[in-house]
């Protein structure tokens, strides 16, 4: 079994990612899952601006999902269980986890839907 643990957590010593880990000690370590670790802080994430959702088009309606651009969205679907440490603030969450689920929803890897509707 394969897991996904996106730790959105910004602070050093984060009681949200000390809840994480001991989530993955206690069900996944035990079980000997294999764990991917993505910390956000870490990642280059850019949110989609107009030049690149219109590749991202062009991409969806070509199925052609070969690009680095795609990585998560492909992490995320070839995972069978997900975790996400994200602390809340201020009424939301932290904007790279905004930035990097902008990033994961692409039609064709994580979700599929058409003209009319799910398929």
């Amino acid at each position: 079994m394969k897991a996904l643990f996106v730790d959105a957590c910004v602070r050093e010593h984060s009681r949200t990612r000390t809840l994480c880990e001991a989530y993955m000690r206690t069900h996944w370590e035990e079980r000997d899952v294999d764990i991917q670790k993505l910390e956000l802080e870490k990642e280059p994430l850019v949110p989609l601006d107009r030049e690149r959702l219109l590749k991202r088009d062009s991409d969806i309606a070509a199925g052609n999902f070969l690009s680095e651009e795609y990585r998560y969205a492909r992490e995320f679907a070839g995972a069978d269980e997900i975790l996400i440490g994200a602390p809340y603030w201020d009424c939301s969450i932290p904007a790279k986890l905004k930035t990097w689920l902008e990033l994961v929803c692409v039609n064709g890897i994580a979700f599929r839907y058409g003209r009319t509707g799910g398929l």
